[in-house]
């Protein structure tokens, strides 16, 4: 997927790295490579990889769950239904180029990757959320794992300015990108009022998000953000101190 690979790519000396495919069988943090991104997303094969382990799920493969839910936190993705649809932001694309800056090509492109992405994620989410959900001793309810999706994730919008500007004598749409965590740092705080076992583990996978970067802006001003989530790192390290740091165990995923 080109779009998470572009901006899962670049390095990050600041964040904390993904998990390694096995993390499961370790403690939480063993086997991390900072500054790097999951086999799964540098591979471009995560969502096969996906499909392979939810299969081996609805089989009633224990450690494939447990894969199925780790693996939603190897890096953070985009959650949300984007404002645009993929027709709409790739209608931007037929504009004519000799109106429109480069800058705001490179944006348009960027975004109708993402929509293209974000159609390809959206249904494997919702049957990642149906297969944690159904296992026969999952300890997770649909509810829970919503909360626990939003908490891995973040919002990326994509939307048409609110006028049409005017480039050499052409009149061109422009993109408006931006990114909210709000919703991600609100499911943090739920799943840490959360007291269950279950969620002790999700607090360690949270203590271990990390931060990425992405172009967002508008129009030509688009520049390069990082995208944090220091706070919520903060948060799951806080609630594990309190339940009295509890390490982290598959067997806290499944009804006892």
């Amino acid at each position: 997927m080109k779009f998470l690979d572009r901006i899962f790519s670049r390095k990050n000396s600041d964040s904390p790295a993904a998990f390694q495919e096995d993390d499961h069988a370790s403690q939480a943090g063993a086997g991390e490579r900072a500054g790097t991104v999951s086999s799964f997303h540098r591979k471009g094969g995560w969502t096969k990889k996906m499909r392979v382990q939810l299969d081996k799920a609805r089989n009633g493969d224990k450690q494939a769950y447990v894969h199925v839910i780790e693996s939603i936190f190897e890096n953070p993705i985009p959650i949300n239904n984007p404002r645009m649809s993929l027709k709409e932001v790739t209608l931007l694309l037929s504009c004519n180029p000799r109106f429109t800056p480069p800058r705001e090509i490179e944006a348009v492109e960027t975004a109708a990757e993402y929509q293209k992405c974000h159609e390809e994620l959206s249904g494997l989410l919702s049957e990642m959320k149906q297969v944690i959900a159904g296992f026969p001793s999952s300890g997770i309810s649909r509810a829970q794992i919503d909360t626990i999706c939003d908490a891995a994730g973040y919002e990326l919008h994509i939307s048409n300015s609110t006028s049409m500007h005017s480039h050499a004598g052409g009149y061109v749409p422009h993109l408006d990108v931006s990114v909210d965590i709000s919703k991600s740092k609100s499911a943090v705080e739920q799943i840490c009022m959360d007291k269950s076992p279950h969620t002790t583990n999700i607090l360690h996978k949270i203590q271990h998000k990390h931060d990425f970067s992405i172009q967002t802006g508008t129009c030509t001003s688009y520049t390069e953000r990082k995208v944090g989530f220091s706070d919520e790192r903060e948060m799951a390290k806080m609630e594990l101190q309190q339940r009295g740091n509890p390490r982290y165990d598959p067997d806290n995923y499944f009804l006892k």
